[in-house]
């Protein structure tokens, strides 16, 4: 679990865009797009890329691709870290429909 303290720098963002329809998450999807999940995203960035990446200006442009090549991931990696956020996108959007 990534601390809380790292965790809340994206409450905002996350809140503000929480009614923003996203579409299904694919390696063109940016990290600040994927974000808008919530928390459960959050760790799945986390645990690929560090929390730090959140954190980064190039969140806002940097596509899951980019970041997979630019920290180390092979592109084999890319299809495992899309499927970990859609699995994750899944639960989000089955809480909010019941």
């Amino acid at each position: 679990m990534i601390s809380g303290s790292v965790s809340n720098i994206f409450q905002v963002f996350i809140m503000d865009n929480a009614n923003k329809e996203v579409s299904k998450i694919t390696k063109d999807t940016t990290i600040q797009e994927a974000l808008t999940y919530g928390d459960e995203a959050f760790e799945v960035l986390a645990k690929f890329f560090g929390p730090g990446c959140m954190a980064c200006g190039a969140a806002a442009f940097e596509t899951i691709e980019m970041a997979c090549l630019s920290h180390g991931l092979s592109e084999k990696d890319i299809p495992k870290v899309v499927n970990e956020l859609n699995k994750v996108s899944g639960k989000k959007k089955s809480k909010e429909t019941k």
